[in-house]
């Protein structure tokens, strides 16, 4: 992460909540890398909710930026402490990606760190 801060900061529907996200885009050996870690973490019911809950908001960010239609999935998920890890695959076309994404509440606010290919 940027020494500077977060890529983005922006304000929550509630007017008060702020985001902080920072996405880094990789390669394919580093993505499969933790794609393994977060595979190894505990799993509970409500940790798959919270990654379920982030899948939608990327199926529509996705959508909303490229007017295309995508086919989001949660296919695994974990957590590490307050860190809530989760593993994205999409489908455009015929394309497959990934996206983790790595989630924690603080006191100042929500931090989100997006890895992508």
């Amino acid at each position: 992460m940027r020494k500077t801060g977060p890529q983005t900061t922006r304000l929550g529907d509630d007017g008060k909540t702020k985001f902080f996200n920072y996405t880094e885009r990789t390669n394919s050996a580093r993505l499969t890398s933790l794609e393994k870690d977060i595979a190894a973490l505990p799993k509970r019911p409500e940790v798959f909710q919270v990654c379920d809950q982030i899948r939608g908001s990327v199926k529509a960010t996705l959508i909303k930026k490229s007017g295309d239609s995508f086919d989001v999935a949660a296919v695994n998920w974990g957590y590490s402490g307050a860190t809530i890890a989760c593993t994205l695959k999409y489908m455009k076309r015929n394309q497959v990606g990934t996206q983790l994404i790595y989630f924690k509440q603080g006191t100042d606010g929500v931090y989100m760190y997006f890895v992508t290919d």
